[in-house]
């Protein structure tokens, strides 16, 4: 099969696609024929954080395994696409089946033409959504449902959402709507006047001072992809308030897996710190509220993965405003349906 790997450190020229052994399935395992998968920022800053190979002494292949753990893996976490091939104790998916999921590791494995995955980690396809927009999201619609929850949002509670761009926070801003809070949205410059075309949130433009346009306290903060500590926070909050940190996934690229379960984030309440993780069930929830129509994927471009170096370079020059999806077309051709 073909999948895009990573053969030396530090350049996308370095992101080659080859040929591969196909995966088998182990016991609790399902075999998918990859249709889609998108761009998280993950992707990207585990591929950059690779290490140049050391001179002389390191230089050589068996200590480049140490000193560069993602060379020759294949890219990617994201899938959505059809079952060809079940574990034997696999016993809700069968072959045929149309499902989305990320990858056992939530790192890497899903740029290719087939991936294994844990049935845990798989869920099946709305039925109002294509493989596209099913692929966009595993990581960041798991995450957003994780950090709207760990911030216990409810009905008419006041909501602060930092960093509302993006795959993370237009699925974040989109549940806490649908739960009938009051969200107030802080997005930068370059973004504002598309969610402000889409969404009738309150926004805010995060430029020097914007702090100064907020009224009132609110029961929650939520930062995604940024860093504050909970004493600036504290001067937003109500007393008894949740502040939210989503990881700053362009930088902090450790996703932290144990087991079944992947670190996302910490909550902050009364002084006590709390890590937030995604859990065994989290894809079917995802997969009833994008059936329900309250999470729907925001897509920004759509690239093939022949040219997946040119999706990562926009990604990181331009301002997103939703998912970057990619499609998985290694001779050329795509079918929706096949």
């Amino acid at each position: 099969m073909n999948g895009v790997i990573s053969t030396k450190a530090g350049q996308l020229n370095d992101l080659k696609i080859e040929q591969l052994r196909r995966p088998e399935p182990t016991a609790n395992q399902v075999l998918v024929r990859v249709k889609n998968s998108s761009l998280n920022y993950l992707d990207y800053a585990r591929f950059r954080r690779a290490k140049k190979p050391r001179q002389r002494f390191f230089n050589n292949r068996f200590l480049n395994r140490f000193t560069n753990p993602n060379l020759n893996k294949i890219l990617g976490c994201d899938f959505a696409g059809i079952v060809e091939g079940v574990g034997a104790d696999v016993q809700d998916i069968q072959i045929g089946d149309k499902v989305f999921g990320i990858t056992d590791n939530f790192q890497d494995g899903a740029w290719a033409e087939y991936v294994c995955a844990n049935e845990n980690n798989v869920a099946f396809t709305p039925s109002n959504l294509n493989f596209r927009d099913c692929a966009t999201l595993p990581m960041a619609a798991g995450t957003a449902v994780t950090a709207i929850n760990g911030a216990k949002v409810e009905m008419n509670k006041r909501i602060l959402l930092i960093g509302i761009t993006g795959g993370v926070g237009l699925f974040a801003l989109q549940y806490a709507s649908s739960l009938g809070a009051n969200v107030t949205g802080v997005c930068s410059p370059e973004t504002i006047n598309y969610v402000q075309s889409t969404y009738m949130e309150t926004l805010i433009e995060a430029k020097p001072n914007w702090q100064k346009q907020l009224k009132g306290k609110f029961d929650s903060v939520i930062v995604i992809n940024g860093k504050r500590s909970p004493s600036y926070i504290r001067r937003f909050l109500n007393p008894n308030g949740y502040y939210v940190e989503v990881h700053q996934s362009k930088l902090d690229i450790e996703t932290n897996p144990f087991g079944d379960m992947m670190e996302v984030g910490f909550r902050w309440y009364q002084g006590h710190f709390e890590h937030l993780f995604v859990r065994p069930d989290w894809l079917w929830k995802v997969a009833n509220l994008a059936q329900r129509g309250v999470l729907h994927p925001e897509i920004d471009a759509s690239f093939s993965i022949r040219y997946v170096q040119d999706a990562i370079k926009y990604a990181v020059k331009n301002p997103i405003d939703g998912k970057i999806a990619l499609k998985m077309d290694f001779d050329g051709h795509y079918n929706e349906e096949r």
